[in-house]
């Protein structure tokens, strides 16, 4: 938070790896930066933990008493289990007795309470002019954004990018699978405007790397010797699956009936079991780990061939994705990429590149999943492309390349 040159660092937790910033569920590393952050408190930048200040413990454990019985648990208008609900399921990764979700769920609900109490206290005793935060979905962002609607006051949402060395930056607030852009009229714009040749070339420069190559441009790929390795006949058409990590937020809280990637590989197979000629594969995240990697899991139940990231010249989600007729995915970033190649996408849930153009959406709906596949292969590969393209040129808008904290903050106070 900022008033003039005066800031304020939230930890907003009580322990690493409960608080906003999240780096990767490396606990060491979040210890770190959490005991980092609390040593740097300077006449400019202030630091308070959440769970470290008794008044407020206080008030939480008194309003916490009145409502504890109650179902839903409701604080004013806020329904405590919604707000923290992601937070829960990022934590429930594993098999957990009925005793101890009923203490997963109690334990994020109160410190959903906790936070909402901290940001008014907060926002009214600083008299802040803007927010600024790790724009996801968890309870303590969620928490965040709710308190400056209710106090006015602009918020400024930051995420990483799927592009290296790049962080996303929205006005909105929000980012993650619901951060829509927040100057949505850089959609309206882009919708009716070509594409101009220097930001065609600036966009297939982020996006190549996007793939972790250099900036001059994607290497040439032999599609028709990479299908031939495959095993698939030039009739052949094959439908590509995009996996993500279990406890990403936007697959918990936009993918409807397909936030189970198990059950979302199961629905693809039996929907191109229909298809004649048609294969499935599934590409699982790079960084998913077994046993919670439920699309790896299921498709190796099923049969279905699984490509994992190698090390080889190319990157192995470069090369699938040029094997690719169509792409399928919950909600994962690198559905953008593959509609930057070219590839008619189908998104299962809600992306944020949804609705653009360049996607054919299940929108969380097993019954629609069936006839989104069949548009998306009756599209031809390059038709939605100049849309793909387009949507990248405007969030590029709201992308920072290789920031410092000053061009960050520039930016911040400079947009405010």
């Amino acid at each position: 938070m900022a008033r003039g040159v005066a800031t304020t660092v939230v930890l907003a937790g009580k322990s690493p790896c409960s608080h906003i910033i999240r780096l990767g569920g490396d606990d060491s590393k979040c210890e770190l930066w959490f005991n980092r952050f609390k040593g740097r408190a300077t006449a400019s930048v202030a630091t308070e933990v959440v769970g470290a200040q008794p008044l407020l413990e206080a008030e939480v454990e008194d309003i916490w008493k009145r409502i504890v019985d109650e179902r839903p648990r409701v604080w004013e208008t806020y329904r405590l289990d919604l707000i923290a609900r992601v937070s829960i399921m990022r934590r429930r990764l594993g098999p957990l007795t009925e005793d101890d979700q009923r203490v997963l769920r109690d334990d994020y609900e109160k410190d959903t309470l906790r936070h909402l109490i901290y940001y008014r206290h907060i926002l009214r005793r600083s008299k802040a002019e803007v927010m600024v935060y790790f724009g996801g979905q968890f309870h303590q962002d969620h928490t965040a954004f709710l308190a400056t609607r209710e106090a006015r006051i602009s918020a400024y949402a930051i995420e990483k990018s799927f592009v290296p060395g790049c962080v996303y930056f929205d006005e909105a607030g929000v980012t993650g699978a619901r951060g829509a852009i927040g100057a949505r009229a850089l959609l309206h714009e882009t919708k009716c405007m070509v594409v101009a040749v220097d930001q065609r070339v600036a966009v297939d420069q982020l996006m190549a790397r996007s793939f972790h190559l250099s900036e001059v441009g994607l290497p040439h790929v032999d599609r028709a010797r990479i299908r031939g390795e495959m095993g698939l006949g030039l009739d052949d058409r094959l439908v590509l699956f995009l996996g993500q990590i279990e406890h990403d937020s936007s697959l918990i809280t936009d993918g409807g009936a397909f936030s189970d990637q198990g059950v979302a590989v199961s629905a693809v197979h039996s929907a191109v079991l229909s298809l004649s000629r048609t294969t499935l594969v599934v590409r699982p995240h790079p960084k998913s780990k077994t046993p919670g990697d439920m699309a790896s899991a299921m498709a190796s139940s099923l049969g279905l061939r699984v490509v994992r990231e190698e090390e080889r010249p190319l990157p192995t989600l470069l090369v699938a994705l040029h094997a690719a007729d169509v792409v399928v995915t919950v909600n994962s970033q690198a559905g953008l990429q593959a509609a930057w190649l070219g590839i008619p996408v189908v998104t299962l849930g809600h992306a944020f590149y949804s609705g653009q153009g360049f996607t054919v959406e299940a929108g969380g709906h097993l019954e629609l999943l069936q006839g989104c596949l069949a548009a998306a292969l009756s599209t031809s590969r390059g038709a939605w492309q100049s849309s793909a393209v387009s949507y990248i040129s405007a969030i590029r808008r709201h992308m920072v390349d290789r920031p410092t904290p000053a061009a960050l903050a520039t930016r911040i106070l400079t947009k405010w």
